[in-house]
């Protein structure tokens, strides 16, 4: 089970992916309809590809194991779909690649591209709104010195 307070050390790259899918998502909208419906786009963003799984190797290994022998953590849907991805493709790469251990087939996968975000759209917008919040920050931390 996931520890309270843990975080995901690549969380900055995991947000910048998400408002990459955002912003692909909006520029869709507005060609397709002209308009925009913010709820619309985060229930979309959150089924889009991300870049990778967005779980560290050693919680989807630990996950993984436990589904192995047949035991399935107390989780959201989302991220229970996830990790039920994640070991189907890591019995496919079994089946291909033989005898290697767990731990690397496990780490093959998480980096693969996943078909989606694997969180609620509620969660999307959260970590969007963080990101463009650092974005905002960094932009007028290199511009300080025109003003």
């Amino acid at each position: 089970m996931k520890r309270p307070g843990s975080t995901l050390e690549f969380e900055q790259e995991r947000n910048l992916d998400l408002l990459r899918a955002y912003r692909e998502q909006i520029s869709l909208q507005l060609s397709q309809t002209g308009r925009i419906s913010i709820s619309k786009v985060y229930r979309e963003v959150v089924k889009m590809p991300a870049k990778r799984f967005w779980v560290s190797p050693e919680r989807a290994l630990n996950v993984v194991s436990l589904i192995i022998k047949g035991k399935t953590p107390p989780m959201r849907p989302t991220k229970l779909a996830m990790y039920n991805e994640i070991y189907r493709r890591v019995e496919q790469e079994r089946k291909l690649h033989g005898k290697i251990p767990l731990t690397h087939l496990v780490e093959i996968v998480v980096e693969q591209e996943a078909p989606a975000f694997y969180m609620t759209p509620d969660t999307a917008r959260l970590f969007i709104w963080k990101a463009k919040k650092k974005c905002l920050e960094e932009r007028k931390r290199k511009l300080r010195h025109l003003f």
